[in-house]
């Protein structure tokens, strides 16, 4: 199904549409001044509907305005009882089953935080939370966890710092905890860099539903992850 959203506003100039989905970032810095707002409504947005499996789109021209749209998959929904009462059918019925895991999700942006525990946790699944790669060692150390979900642009200590570190412990105690880089960009040879770098897997950012599952569902199957909710 195809979203669009038409307005008649002072448009965005090209070099600053990607940027107006960023958190706190408008385009004309004056507009706050003479028209309100914080800058969240796009980055909201946008968060919402990778939460649903999109992504969101603008078209725009100073001085004419712009068209935000997005497209979206829906199960076609049957009639249970009541011919007036319409159910739709479960988005993961014909998906593998994947027993809930406990997942370290490391990563700065708040954005980035609230859509993939979203994700995960309306999966089964339990997450908890580190801001950096240090938080992330410190945390490692208290729980068991089943893998690591792991951005490599961090303060403190950034992805690969970390991976290096935990990889250092698992000489130690023999174990393997996997490793999954969480990366900007999707291109074939930033997943090929991450898995030299000592990562499991990778995946894109903003993350979305059908790719966070298959990569969890390769990754328990490869270390035989089955974790008891």
């Amino acid at each position: 199904m195809n979203f669009e959203v038409r307005d008649t506003g002072i448009g965005i100039p090209h070099q600053q549409q990607q940027e107006i989905f960023q958190a706190l970032v408008q385009g004309d810095s004056s507009i706050t001044r003479r028209y309100g707002g914080t800058g969240l409504g796009l980055t909201i947005s946008s968060a919402l509907v990778q939460l649903m499996g999109g992504q969101i789109h603008v078209i725009s021209e100073v001085g004419k305005g712009s068209v935000f749209y997005f497209e979206l998959d829906f199960e076609v929904a049957q009639l249970q009882g009541d011919k007036h009462a319409v159910a739709a059918l479960p988005a993961d019925q014909n998906e593998p089953d994947l027993q809930p895991l406990i997942i370290l999700l490391v990563e700065d942006n708040p954005m980035n935080q609230m859509l993939a525990v979203k994700i995960l946790q309306n999966d089964g699944h339990t997450v908890d939370v580190a801001n950096n790669g240090l938080e992330a060692l410190q945390k490692a150390e208290q729980r068991d966890y089943d893998l690591v979900l792991m951005d490599l642009q961090m303060p403190v200590m950034d992805g690969l710092e970390a991976r290096r570190r935990i990889r250092e412990s698992e000489q130690q105690t023999g174990k393997h905890l996997p490793v999954i880089a969480m990366t900007a960009h999707a291109l074939p040879e930033v997943k090929d860099s991450c898995i030299e770098a000592g990562m499991d897997d990778s995946i894109a950012e903003p993350v979305r539903r059908s790719d966070l599952f298959a990569v969890l569902t390769l990754t328990a199957d490869r270390f035989k992850l089955r974790h008891d909710a």
